[in-house]
């Protein structure tokens, strides 16, 4: 048998070393001095984790001894049978998962009152993408929406938007579709 703390201590070392990285950060900025209302906003995100282990390794050399008995049921020899082999430190050091999710958002939007009406309308633009260690395993997401806003005395409503959107995910030369909303809302109450 080999020897099991010799096993467990003495074969070498098996090192893992986990990254971590995440950064966020966001823009803000009046564009008041242009048109009144307007403002911009942008946001980035990257998130990248890695799993890398660093192994080092050697064997050695370890024997299996036999008792030999006589027709008498005595001992009388012995067998060593040797296993494995005494060798020099093997060192390897490879990436075993990784993960890298970047994100980038921006958005202009106008907002203004009127007396009793209010309007604002944005533009917004978003793209996702998130990686994995093994080969085909991006994945991209885009959107560019264009929405607006309407209500009268916070009793009448109405909102427009469409969004431009498109998936990795989806089959070539149709990656992106075209979703358009509408809705329309009174507050009873007021």
């Amino acid at each position: 048998f080999s020897n099991p703390v010799q096993d467990i201590l003495g074969s070498g070392t098996k090192v893992d070393f986990a990254r971590r990285l995440s950064a966020d950060m966001t823009i803000r900025q009046s564009l008041e001095s242009l048109v009144k209302g307007l403002k911009a906003e942008a946001r980035i995100a990257y998130d990248n984790s890695a799993d890398i282990n660093d192994d080092k390794t050697f064997d050695y050399t370890y024997y299996n001894f036999a008792p030999i008995y006589d027709t008498a049921g005595n001992l009388s020899d012995y067998s060593l049978s040797q296993f494995g082999n005494d060798t020099g430190m093997s060192f390897s050091s490879y990436l075993s998962t990784q993960f890298m999710h970047m994100s980038v958002w921006g958005k202009l939007g106008w907002e203004r009152n009127f007396g009793e009406h209010h309007i604002n309308a944005a533009f917004v633009f978003n793209r996702d993408k998130r990686s994995y260690t093994w080969a085909n395993n991006s994945f991209i997401h885009h959107d560019f929406i264009l929405g607006g806003n309407y209500d009268y005395a916070g009793k009448y409503l109405a909102t427009l938007s469409a969004s431009y959107s498109a998936s990795s995910l989806m089959p070539k030369g149709d990656k992106f579709r075209f979703y358009p909303a509408i809705s329309l809302g009174w507050i009873i109450s007021k």
